[in-house]
């Protein structure tokens, strides 16, 4: 059974499409380069954010050029890249923290 499960989420991987994928709570993974590669040739995403997770993975955004769609990936120390979520209309306004000081 652990095997078909495998292989469900490699052929999801395989024909993915932009949206939210899971297969028996797995999300599809696979190598970094084969996955931003896929990203890039398929739906023209490239790096558009990224940041550090609390156990040391690191979390990218690949997006369009013109932010109508992205996807969240997580990538694991050994460059083993998940794709966790996906969607349109990626916002990267920045946000602006009021500046701290003595308050009168």
């Amino acid at each position: 059974m652990k095997g078909l499960t495998l292989a469900l989420a490699l052929a999801t991987f395989l024909f993915w499409k932009p949206v939210i994928v899971e297969a028996q709570g797995l999300a599809p993974c696979g190598p970094y380069d084969i996955v931003s590669e896929k990203l890039a040739a398929e739906h023209q995403e490239v790096v558009d954010s990224r940041g550090l997770t609390a156990n040391g993975w690191l979390m990218e955004i690949f997006a369009t050029v013109d932010h109508a769609s992205w996807t969240a990936v997580l990538v694991q120390p050994d460059k083993t890249t998940c794709l966790m979520a996906a969607g349109t209309m990626w916002d990267k306004d920045p946000i602006i923290a009021k500046p701290r000081g003595p308050s009168f």
